[in-house]
Parts: structure tokens; C-alpha cells; sequence
């Protein structure tokens, strides 16, 4: 089985720098879904160098997710929002359903600090 080699910056140019390509061409991203006529993409929206920990490495930003998820994998993601906007909720008096979504996320590791953090992001408090 041979290993797949990742494009480096040099190819990428030495690509561009062919004289066919339009320097005003749309960059994109082929998606990993069946379609019919062209391939489904996304348009690349930022590219550019990363830093910190992604420092050497050219890194794209693609406008739309590259993740099809699955109808279970949405709602699991639609789930685990709501239980984050209950949990973090700021009440005078807790009813079950918000009493219920704390102890999901303290199970989930959760901390004191990460649920403030999240109260403040979500509920502006």
C-alpha cells in the first residue's frame, strides 16, 4: 500500500504558475458527496500560514463544514447544544430539566470555570 503524499507549498505554486490557470480562478474544495455534472465544493474563504502550534503549515478555510454528518451525528450535536444551553442557564431556581443538563455536563468533565465561561458566551452573563 504506498503512502499518500501531501501537496506541499511548492507544488501548490508550481501549479498556480502554470500559464493556463486564470490568476482571477475560484479556489475550492471538493466535497466528499456524489453529485451530478461538476463536483460539490466549497469555496475557499482564508488561506494563509498558520502559527502557534500550526506554525509551518499552509492552512485553508474552507466556507462551508467538509464534515457530512450523519441524521444521528446532527441530532446528537443538536442534543449536546441544548443540554449546554440548559446547564448553563441563569435561573433563580433550577427546575429538573436544568438540574438534569448540570449533572450531563459534570459527567462530561465539565468544570465550574468551562460552564461560566460557556454562560457567558451563550446568555451574555
Amino acid at each position: 500500500m504506498t503512502e499518500k503524499k501531501s501537496l506541499t507549498v511548492s507544488d501548490l505554486k508550481a501549479i498556480l504558475d502554470l500559464p493556463r490557470y486564470s490568476p482571477t480562478a475560484s479556489v475550492e474544495i471538493i466535497l466528499d458527496k456524489g453529485s451530478v455534472g461538476g463536483n460539490t465544493a466549497s469555496h475557499v474563504v482564508w488561506a494563509g500560514f498558520g502559527f502557534g502550534r500550526d506554525h509551518g503549515r499552509f492552512l485553508l478555510k474552507a466556507q462551508d463544514s467538509l464534515v457530512i454528518k450523519t441524521e444521528d451525528e446532527k441530532l446528537f450535536d443538536m442534543a449536546r447544544d441544548l443540554i449546554i444551553w440548559l446547564g448553563t442557564k441563569p435561573v433563580k431556581r433550577d427546575s429538573y430539566e436544568i438540574r438534569s443538563a448540570k449533572r450531563i455536563l459534570e459527567r462530561m468533565g465539565f468544570s465550574e470555570e468551562k460552564i461560566k465561561e460557556y454562560r457567558k458566551m451563550i446568555h451574555g452573563l
